[in-house]
């Protein structure tokens, strides 16, 4: 089984999303798109590997940090 990884590491304050692209866990570049092209992209890939039996397509957003800090507490 093949796996295709569109992993987003961060968006730039102007939105174009620095995006790593793996084949089967091999790192084959970075991809600077923005978001309509990222959109467009993930929309291909994954309608591309629904099409043929063995690959899997995974796409990756960077989390949101959160803070969980309680003012009230020492």
């Amino acid at each position: 089984m093949q796996t295709i990884k569109l992993d987003v590491k961060e968006y730039t304050g102007s939105g174009v999303a620095h995006t790593s692209l793996e084949i089967d866990g091999q790192d084959t570049g970075v991809l600077y798109l923005n978001k309509s092209e990222l959109n467009t992209l993930v929309k291909v890939m994954r309608r591309g590997c629904q099409e043929h039996d063995g690959v899997v397509f995974e796409h990756v957003e960077p989390l949101e940090e959160e803070f969980d800090y309680d003012v009230f507490t020492d």
